[in-house]
């Protein structure tokens, strides 16, 4: 159980160092993956706008409901405007017909036992009741025949009828207005008609009443009352547009307004949505590109690879002068300190070097108690220089360190074999390649050499390239004794 736990933590260990030398990678490329993401961003809106074009309106199913009822709405108020009744009626001629209805109420029995003033309130009340019912009568009266008639709509007359109540007089007035007399009365004579044939009805729910008709008229009216805002700047024109139509294209530019608007926020909706799924595209097509290219992301990645172990690490941003920051994110991702120099690190490869000198038996010089005060010099004070004087007139066995470049920037493994030969490392000797090449010197060199620093470039060494070196050292019969990993 124990050693599944400590295969499970490695695993989660190795999965983290991946994503974040992904993470990494992404950052330090970040114009690459920028090009990548546009480019998708481009064709998904582009593909998206094409679609949207060739299935308009079909974004969703609902988005298409909402349009087509206010295109239905919007053909509504059109053919309202152009064939409706109160649109088109001039405010200067208007046709208006009118009637008032008496309603008399016939219930004695309790008209007897009251006197006075109760009688009058109480038959007021009652009539008061009974044109409020005659009112939502006409409301809902079927002007069908009417408009069958007048090759009309039935809304469009029913818009025309209007019910007033008289609370003290004892009778309601039903009024149409229209841009034609003969029509307008027409439209009163059927809404009287119906009104009288009702009060059958009406008589078996509500008190005893009896209705007749007065002062119905037909005239041609002046109505300022339809007129609109124009006429106080002093318009006079009788084709001058009423109340109503002035409204009607007000509600047609609206409806007109509404859909250009809704189209327009699918159309951006769709082209976002398809720009944001190229975006995401772009991304998933560079990170595959990357983790299927077999390139290194991080130097653990190349331990695992090589079963080697890191010697030293050289941060990206050392050297970096402009846009440094966004090296520095990606060193911190990776555990890397920023912005130390060359000459530290290179200090520090060659106390790391010593150190497996002084401590593995094939290192120890012919002498077993010199090589052990040198351990303990060193040990002591952590100095080189001391363990050089300590060392001088000592017989070693010198042994020869090769440092191999792969992808790396070129002269950063010739650097680094520059400073090991200057620091004087007693017993050792260094020489360098920056890749291995075909040749009887770069034969030679692998050939004398007895350990192998291998540098490999963070982002830009792969295991191909790496298969194909390590073949090489193979075929030598050849180890490699550290890497130094450049990011």
């Amino acid at each position: 159980m124990a050693d599944e736990t400590i295969r499970n933590v490695h695993e989660e260990d190795e999965a983290e160092l991946e994503l974040a030398g992904l993470l990494a990678y992404l950052i330090r490329h970040w114009g690459v993956l920028l090009s990548f993401m546009i480019i998708g961003l481009l064709v998904g809106g582009a593909v998206s706008a094409a679609k949207y074009l060739i299935q308009e309106n079909s974004a969703s199913e609902n988005n298409a409901k909402v349009i087509a009822r206010a295109q239905s709405n919007l053909m509504s108020e059109t053919e309202y405007l152009r064939y409706g009744i109160l649109p088109n009626i001039d405010p200067y001629a208007e046709a208006y017909a009118c009637a008032n209805v008496m309603v008399t109420v016939q219930d004695e029995s309790f008209s007897l036992a009251m006197s006075g003033d109760n009688t009058i309130s109480y038959t007021n009340t009652i009539a008061r009741q009974i044109m409020q019912e005659y009112g939502r009568y006409i409301g809902n009266i079927s002007f069908e025949a009417p408009a069958q008639e007048l090759n009309t709509n039935a809304n469009y007359i029913r818009q025309t009828v209007n019910f007033s109540q008289n609370d003290t007089g004892g009778y309601f007035t039903v009024s149409v207005r229209h841009y034609n007399e003969e029509a307008a009365g027409k439209i009163l004579d059927y809404v009287l008609e119906s009104v009288l044939n009702q009060q059958k009805v009406f008589g078996t729910n509500i008190p005893d009443h009896s209705l007749s008709i007065n002062d119905r008229q037909v005239m041609t009216r002046t109505d300022t009352s339809i007129l609109g805002d124009a006429e106080s700047s002093g318009i006079s024109d009788s084709s001058f547009k009423n109340s109503y139509a002035l409204a009607a294209e007000a509600r047609i530019a609206e409806l007109q307004s509404y859909i250009v608007d809704r189209q327009t926020m699918i159309k951006r909706r769709y082209v976002l949505f398809g720009g944001l799924g190229g975006l995401a595209f772009g991304l998933f097509v560079y990170i595959c590109k990357v983790l299927f290219s077999g390139i290194l992301l991080s130097g653990d990645a190349a331990e695992r690879y090589l079963h080697s172990m890191t010697l030293v690490s050289f941060p990206h941003s050392r050297n970096l002068r402009k846009r440094g920051w966004i090296s520095r994110i990606a060193d911190n991702l990776l555990g890397i300190s920023a912005g130390i120099s060359d000459r530290q690190i290179y200090e520090a490869l060659a106390e790391i070097l010593y150190t497996r000198f002084l401590n593995e038996e094939n290192f120890r010089p012919s002498d077993l108690t010199a090589g052990d005060r040198m351990r303990d010099i060193y040990s002591e004070t952590g100095d080189l220089s001391a363990v050089r004087e300590a060392v001088q007139g000592m017989e070693l066995a010198t042994r020869h360190f090769l440092v191999v470049g792969d992808s790396v920037r070129p002269g950063e493994a010739g650097a680094l074999t520059k400073y090991l030969r200057e620091d004087d490392l007693p017993g050792m000797d260094f020489d360098f390649m920056d890749s291995f090449q075909e040749g009887y010197e770069t034969i030679d060199k692998v050939h004398e050499a007895d350990y192998i620093i291998l540098c490999i470039q963070v982002g830009r060494s792969s295991h191909m390239s790496l298969r194909g070196l390590l073949q090489v050292l193979r075929m030598y019969r050849k180890d490699v004794f550290g890497i130094a990993v450049f990011y």
